[in-house]
């Protein structure tokens, strides 16, 4: 049966801005500002890789969605304390403002010569993730929310480093949190509807993926 390939561990890219306050007409700027790309598509074969690379399906599987959520943060800040410590450098930043850019892209993996049955079981993962994916700037907001004026500590053997270290540390609590919410609800609705899938094989695909996400709303509540 085909599945969702989940990749959890992100890496997570932390750009260390200088620390200033922006204004414009007299208003603040918003502390946290989410960047959605739209979610991308593509459908590649299995019978195109390149000979020795390795089949991203397992023994079992026909076909697979495989789908990644980039979480990428920028950050303003306030150096609260910096202390020497031997030969490392020890500094305690308060974030001021988040700045988030979300991506979502999508591989389908399909033999040559699948069936209708089996590529409209993809598309339907697709559309899954698509439909998750509409709520991500509201569950990245929260995260981003979590992290403002906090303090992190971190360390290196330059200022810089020591900086980009702290902020690493509020860059994973915010896209750590993004990444288990969203993985949490795919994997969730993707099961449903295989299920649905397995026991309904006449019932349209489209149908079989509106009461997957009905049925994991009666889950969540």
């Amino acid at each position: 049966m085909p599945r969702v390939c989940v990749n959890l561990f992100q890496s997570l890219v932390v750009l260390v801005v200088a620390s200033f306050t922006l204004w414009s007409c007299g208003k603040a700027e918003p502390h946290v500002v989410v960047s959605k790309s739209p979610a991308s598509v593509e459908t590649r074969y299995v019978e195109d890789l390149p000979e020795g690379e390795e089949s991203p399906l397992s023994e079992d599987e026909e076909a697979l969605t495989d789908w990644e959520f980039g979480c990428k943060t920028e950050f303003e800040f306030d150096i609260l304390e910096k202390s020497e410590l031997a030969d490392e450098i020890l500094v305690t930043v308060r974030i001021k403002k988040a700045s988030l850019s979300l991506d979502a892209p999508i591989v389908v993996w399909l033999p040559k010569g699948a069936g209708e049955d089996l590529v409209r079981h993809e598309e339907a993962h697709v559309a899954i993730c698509k439909r998750v994916y509409r709520g991500a700037e509201g569950i990245a907001r929260s995260g981003a929310d979590s992290v403002l004026k906090r303090d992190f500590q971190g360390s290196g053997k330059t200022l810089q480093a020591a900086i980009k270290d702290g902020l690493a540390r509020a860059s994973k609590q915010i896209c750590s949190n993004y990444h288990l919410q969203m993985v949490e609800k795919i994997n969730r609705i993707s099961e449903v509807f295989d299920t649905l899938d397995r026991d309904n094989p006449n019932m349209d695909h489209k149908q079989l993926m509106e009461l997957a996400f009905e049925k994991y709303s009666l889950i969540k509540d």
